[in-house]
């Protein structure tokens, strides 16, 4: 089972629509909408290039610090691709999320009192790292690990972030070349967990509409989901990992080896109301 799940998660990508925001198209006829499959485990902000690509040339001012909107408000483009769509995806009636993920592109007006810049390899990278000590350092009380690594290693952790954000679907193989490349970042970052040691905490992240909190727990207590939410005062809340609904009875050490991120956080996406279209 563990196996199963393993590979539905790593073989997850959300179709996503981005158009470019309304009041800063600059031609007689706005550009078409950017299709784009982002696999779960990746970040939206490596598709800067293609975005600036596609939509460039529809604006008059283009500000490199491009940033996306979803359903009225900035989106925090440097966590997972899937975390994001979990948390501020539109809904059915069911609770059911909504396709394909609908995003508006902006040029203009950059909010940086709300989100953190993504535009280029370089910021991801930034991020990704920092998010990357933070989580190994509640884990283990330290980041000697993560100081340690060679340069060589540091690159082929972070190639194979950028192998598996920016892949592309070819030929009907998506499922498979998601997994490979999943599991080739999975395999780096088992590695150096094993260096850091029992765990002392485990590193949680609780998306909640366009909030997040930090929430790391005491790895000795057998907390579940369910004790999380009523200390979040969210005891009604559903909770969405991975694109998997969560029972409240599970176990969030069982949760954190299944399902935890390349930045080794456990995100958990908590709805407290459904969103519609």
């Amino acid at each position: 089972m563990a196996a199963e799940t393993e590979q539905r998660v790593w073989r997850g990508a959300v179709p996503v629509m981005m158009q470019l925001a309304q009041d800063e198209v600059s031609v007689m006829t706005a550009p078409e909408p950017l299709y784009l499959l982002a696999p779960r485990e990746g970040y939206l902000g490596l598709f800067s290039d293609q975005i600036r690509s596609h939509f460039g040339g529809a604006v008059a001012m283009v500000d490199d610090r491009i940033w996306l909107e979803c359903n009225g408000k900035p989106l925090r483009w440097h966590y997972p691709a899937g975390v994001l769509y979990d948390s501020r995806c539109d809904r059915d009636r069911d609770g059911r999320p909504v396709l394909p993920w609908r995003l508006v592109v902006h040029f203009q007006r950059f909010p940086q009192d709300e989100v953190v810049s993504c535009h280029d390899e370089e910021s991801c990278r930034q991020l990704f790292f920092n998010a990357f000590k933070e989580a190994t350092f509640l884990r283990s009380g330290s980041v000697s690990t993560i100081m340690s690594l060679g340069l060589d290693e540091q690159q082929a952790l972070w190639q194979a972030v950028l192998d598996l954000s920016q892949h592309r679907h070819i030929g009907g193989m998506l499922g498979t070349e998601l997994e490979r490349l999943g599991q080739g970042l999975r395999d780096i970052c088992s590695s150096l967990s094993e260096r850091q040691g029992p765990v002392r905490q485990i590193p949680v992240r609780v998306h909640l509409g366009d909030q997040t909190l930090l929430r790391p727990l005491p790895a000795e207590e057998a907390s579940t989901v369910g004790q999380l939410l009523q200390s979040l005062d969210q005891a009604e809340a559903q909770c969405w990992v991975q694109g998997i609904k969560v029972e409240a009875d599970i176990g969030l050490q069982e949760l954190y080896v299944l399902f935890h991120s390349p930045d080794q956080f456990l995100h958990m996406s908590l709805i407290t109301a459904i969103m519609g279209p």
